[in-house]
C-alpha cells in the first residue's frame, strides 16, 4: 500500500499549480495575438475602403459606403446566411 506524506502532497500541489498557471498564460497569449491580428486586419480593410464586420455566421468585408455607424446597412439575419453560403446575389431580396 502507498503511503503519502504531506511533503508529497505539497509537491503535487506545486506541479498542478505550475501546470494550471502555464495553461492560463498560454490561453491569454493566444487571445492577445488573435485580437492584435483582428485590429491589424481592420486597419488594412479601412485603408482599402472597407469595414471589417463579424457576425455569428462569419466575417465580412463591407464597403464603407454600404454601412451605417459601422454596421452593414440593410442586412437582415437571413442576408448573413446567404452571404455565408456564397449566394451574394440574393442579399436584400427576401
Amino acid at each position: 500500500m502507498f503511503r503519502f506524506t504531506i511533503r508529497d502532497l505539497l509537491w503535487l500541489m506545486v506541479v498542478v499549480a505550475m501546470g494550471v498557471g502555464w495553461w492560463v498564460d498560454r490561453r491569454e497569449n493566444e487571445y492577445r495575438m488573435a485580437e492584435r491580428a483582428r485590429q491589424e486586419l481592420q486597419q488594412v480593410a479601412k485603408r482599402a475602403g472597407f469595414t471589417f464586420w463579424s457576425h455569428y455566421s462569419g466575417v465580412y468585408l463591407i464597403p464603407l459606403n454600404k454601412t451605417v455607424h459601422g454596421q452593414p446597412r440593410g442586412w437582415s439575419a437571413s442576408d448573413f446566411e446567404k452571404a455565408r453560403s456564397g449566394n451574394f446575389d440574393a442579399i436584400g431580396k427576401d
